[in-house]
């Protein structure tokens, strides 16, 4: 899946209370992603915790696996 197929889903499937408030998580997960680039905690999220929070803004998930950010099962 494509990036910018992503985002179409996020802004088409969600609230806009629920998109502004993945988007604003996911710019924090990128941007902290891009200013650490070779600290793996940042290239590797818990899973758990950040499906918690995005549980609401349905394709966030996704657009962080095409980002190529992977996820940890445990902690």
């Amino acid at each position: 899946m494509e990036v910018e197929s992503v985002c179409d889903t996020i802004w088409q499937s969600n609230s806009e209370e629920d998109c502004r408030a993945g988007v604003k998580l996911l710019r924090k997960i990128v941007k902290n992603i891009l200013s650490h680039p070779d600290e793996e905690k940042y290239q590797r999220l818990p899973l758990s915790k950040v499906a918690g929070k995005l549980n609401k803004c349905f394709g966030a998930v996704e657009f962080l696996l095409c980002a190529g950010t992977s996820f940890a099962t445990s902690v």
